[in-house]
């Protein structure tokens, strides 16, 4: 990834499980236990005994815990110095030390793996963000983030049914596109709000980061988590959802101990609300991949890139005007440990085809012009959709072992 960027890189009958590396010391054996373990206290110091409590805290709207006893999120003041929200978390909240653990001991699922049957996967990129209802896919995912964050949001009503939102963060910016994600939520239940006092809950799981020596995971931690709770006060919203925080692995919340993220990858099945780690397979992993992730390199990476919504039933991949790197030649000839050390902010912790995935992406950049892509005035987006000729219609005949979740995952340009 381009220097000053964040990297990018549950169990169920329904999951395929693939092993993945837990750290003993953030996972418990069970999920009802709320004390980490001694080692674990050891080497984060979540519970030194030489931290002094927090005296200045600020006061939010955002719910933890059943809305029934509705106790509300609190964030160390911005001039505090003696906590980061993450151990602030992590002191004070056991429900979301309960929703940590059980989410980041499940083992990591492969989505799209031709021998799960995980439906239709829409898969995020990194600087991308999503909405969607079931009747558009089963599971909204991202992954392959070191100090990104993946931020997913649900709400339901009997009225209006589910709406389910995903976007991976790669920075401490994008405030706008965050507030657009909740006011998304107010829209797809208006007929339900005209109702006097009536509110709609929305469901926030957050995932992502590590204890990274530059502190750039603290650093969108804390963007986040303040942007959503100055969110939440504003008339609009404070009147319309009641935003409840359910899972928040964060930061030294998601580090194994050793300087290195837990979980990279975070998905949500849009029927359920469950969330789970994962990583997406290849054959799930959506349309123009290149083109896509080639954003970063344009010259409007201000705002999250919206590629799909709840009232269109395809990815969209919006206008941008991408250009070629300076000395891309050689950049492309450098061998992985350079090229890991120039380009990525988390050399040390990337996946085995981070330096692959950066050499395809700079080829195609090398290769190609925004104005093939996207005409002259650079005005045409590109639209794709699924193949419906390959959505398997459910036949009580066909085993469903036998169903190549893959063949729900296949896109065609329109």
């Amino acid at each position: 990834m381009p220097p000053h960027r964040a990297s990018t890189t549950n169990k169920g009958s329904r999951y395929h499980d693939t092993n993945t590396r837990v750290n003993p010391t953030l996972s418990f054996p069970r999920a009802e236990n709320e004390e980490y373990s001694k080692h674990q206290t050891k080497e984060t110091g979540l519970f030194h005994p030489d931290v002094k409590p927090l005296t200045h805290e600020w006061h939010t709207n955002i719910i933890i815990g059943p809305l029934g006893r509705r106790r509300t999120l609190t964030l160390p003041s911005t001039n505090t110095s003696s906590s980061t929200v993450d151990v602030h978390l992590h002191r004070n909240y056991p429900t979301v030390r309960r929703a940590n653990a059980k989410l980041l001991s499940q083992r990591e699922v492969v989505l799209g793996d031709r021998y799960c049957t995980n439906g239709r996967i829409l898969n995020v990129l990194q600087g991308e963000m999503a909405h969607a209802v079931p009747s558009q896919t089963d599971v909204i995912a991202s992954d392959e983030a070191t100090t990104c964050h993946i931020l997913a949001m649900r709400s339901m009503t009997v009225e209006c049914g589910v709406l389910g939102s995903l976007a991976h963060l790669d920075c401490a910016a994008y405030e706008c596109d965050l507030r657009s994600m909740l006011y998304e939520h107010v829209r797809h239940h208006a007929a339900v709000l005209l109702v006097p006092g009536k509110k709609v809950t929305v469901d926030v799981h957050i995932m992502g980061g590590f204890d990274d020596e530059d502190g750039l995971s603290i650093e969108i931690s804390e963007h986040l988590l303040r942007c959503l709770a100055k969110f939440v006060e504003e008339p609009v919203l404070a009147c319309k959802l009641d935003v409840r925080l359910r899972t928040c692995a964060i930061s030294k919340l998601n580090d194994t101990g050793t300087e290195c993220p837990i979980g990279r990858g975070l998905a949500m099945d849009l029927a359920s609300g469950e969330v789970f780690l994962s990583t997406v397979h290849p054959d799930a992993a959506g349309p123009a991949l290149d083109l896509r992730s080639c954003r970063i390199y344009g010259d409007r990476y201000d705002h999250l890139s919206l590629v799909h919504t709840s009232n269109r039933s395809g990815i969209v991949v919006n206008p941008f005007r991408f250009r070629e790197i300076e000395n891309i030649d050689l950049l492309l000839e450098l061998n992985d440990r350079t090229m890991l050390n120039v380009i990525s902010t988390s050399p040390k912790v990337e996946k085995s085809n981070f330096c692959s995935n950066v050499r395809r992406n700079l080829k195609f950049l090398k290769t190609h012009d925004w104005s093939e892509v996207f005409g002259m005035l650079c005005n045409r987006p590109v639209v794709f959709a699924r193949k419906q000729k390959d959505i398997l219609v459910s036949d009580s005949r066909v085993p469903e072992s036998s169903c190549v979740s893959g063949s729900l995952n296949k896109w065609m340009k329109v």
